[in-house]
């Protein structure tokens, strides 16, 4: 492991990345080429990573950039977070953020969703399926599935 100004190298196959001297507090625990120029973020490996917008992460892949504060790339390819976008997740590849607080991805695939069926409740963002018979509950918001 190395140090310098506060921010760490894992593994010596990450010799070719680095961190901006102006900044501290960051972590590049492997591969090659990833960059960081912000405090406080990480990139746990891939190659080609580069992150300037602060307490974000990239957790693997190659040629993903985060710009967005707060936001993170969990893994894929030529993903995007620009500046503009704050708190954001994604996951996929090619994908450019389009909304902050919103995680992106090219699929999502939810299994044994809960199904409403007239009565109870359910929290606040819960992805779950109605039978079509009855209302929906007041305090959801739909998501529309075309098959």
């Amino acid at each position: 492991m190395r140090m310098k100004n506060n921010c760490y190298w894992i593994s010596d196959s990450t010799a070719d990345s680095s961190f901006s001297e102006s900044f501290n507090s960051n972590v590049i625990s492997g591969g090659s080429s990833n960059s960081v120029y912000s405090s406080f973020s990480f990139i746990g490996g891939g190659s080609a990573n580069s992150i300037s917008g602060m307490y974000s992460s990239i957790v693997g892949g190659t040629s993903n950039t985060v710009n967005g504060a707060c936001s993170a790339i969990l893994g894929g390819c030529g993903n995007t977070i620009s500046a503009a976008y704050q708190y954001a997740g994604i996951f996929g590849c090619n994908i450019t953020a389009s909304s902050s607080y919103a995680f992106h991805t090219n699929c999502l695939i939810a299994c044994s969703t809960p199904k409403y069926i007239g009565s109870g409740t359910f929290p606040t963002g819960t992805i779950f399926t109605c039978d079509g018979v009855h209302a929906l509950p007041s305090n959801a918001c739909p998501l529309f599935v075309w098959m």
